[in-house]
């Protein structure tokens, strides 16, 4: 979290400390998450807040802790962007993330209503939140093992050149797999996958 909150998007979202009066109160746990009925594995991490706005909580699957340092990062980023939609939904009115939340967010609940809040999250995230992920992705690395990275064999031999421009918001896209944006209308997924793929056989666990 101290890594993520060096950027200022993350740093003007959930606040996590159960005490601030501004409606943004979250809790990050660890812990056991079931498999869901037409999920092939366990999700990540889930977001709740069937205790309402003041009580939100994110668990991440305590199988997942394992996982890169980066990657990890990404998806305590994904789930914080899910808590600040719960709470600015409720507040009905901007956030953070964009000054007319209501009115643009409103469009993605009537597309995708019926098919509940994960999907309605997604794809407004798929075709608003990317951009933004992906800069805090790519400012957080360097205090997340990118050096090793870098110097590993198989991220030489794939990007003799450097990492491409567009290397973190590949990262950035994972997670939002299912939505229309990453299905239909995206014709850079291909390298996008080939960097996810990448990124889950060579990132490392170094939080320096």
């Amino acid at each position: 979290m101290s890594k993520l909150q060096l950027t200022r998007f993350v740093d003007r979202l959930a606040i996590f400390d159960g005490t601030v009066p501004n409606g943004r109160n979250v809790v990050l746990k660890v812990g056991e998450i079931p498999k869901r009925p037409g999920q092939m594995t366990a999700a990540n991490a889930e977001t709740n807040d069937d205790l309402g706005p003041y009580h939100i909580q994110i668990t991440i699957n305590k199988d997942r802790v394992n996982l890169s340092s980066l990657e990890l990062a990404r998806i305590i980023l994904h789930e914080m962007i899910h808590a600040e939609l719960f709470v600015a939904n409720f507040h009905k009115g901007g956030s953070p993330i964009d000054g007319d939340f209501e009115a643009n967010f409103n469009t993605y609940i009537q597309k995708y209503y019926p098919d509940g809040n994960a999907v309605i999250h997604h794809n407004y995230m798929a075709e608003n939140m990317v951009n933004n992920m992906s800069i805090v992705l790519s400012l957080i690395h360097s205090n997340l093992g990118k050096l090793q990275f870098l110097n590993d064999p198989n991220v030489k031999n794939a990007f003799p050149n450097g990492l491409p421009s567009d290397f973190y918001k590949g990262l950035a896209w994972s997670g939002l797999q299912a939505t229309d944006m990453w299905r239909y209308r995206l014709p850079e997924r291909t390298n996008y996958e080939d960097y996810q793929k990448l990124a889950l056989d060579n990132l490392n666990n170094d939080c320096n």
